[in-house]
């Protein structure tokens, strides 16, 4: 089965991801940011993906995924944020993020892009 690890300090939006992700089939897991998705992925639960906001308290999407590079971790990453800009575009790229999406997003863009990364 694979499993996502959605990253969002908007419990909301959390929540929503982690209810339409479960719906299509995957186990998925919730972090309010960066600091606890790592703490997620060293107690065991490891992502096939990673679904990051940019802009969060204590460690943000960029640095997290720095951070799994950095452990040697396969995990493909998906940027979803309401400010994307060729900055951070470029920076995500060079840290291998496949793809960003820009808030609000329709889910339909969502499954397409996890199914097109899983396949």
């Amino acid at each position: 089965m694979v499993k996502i690890l959605c990253v969002d300090d908007s419990t909301l939006q959390k929540n929503e991801l982690v209810k339409f992700l479960k719906s299509l089939g995957y186990s998925v897991k919730g972090a309010s940011n960066g600091v606890e998705a790592l703490a997620l992925i060293t107690e065991g639960f490891l992502p096939d993906v990673l679904l990051t906001d940019l802009f969060m308290p204590e460690m943000d999407g960029l640095e997290l995924i720095e951070e799994i590079n950095k452990k040697g971790l396969n995990i493909l990453a998906i940027v979803l944020s309401t400010h994307v800009h060729n900055a951070i575009e470029k920076k995500g790229q060079e840290l291998g993020v496949i793809s960003f999406i820009k808030k609000p997003f329709n889910y339909g863009k969502l499954r397409d892009v996890l199914e097109k990364a899983l396949n």
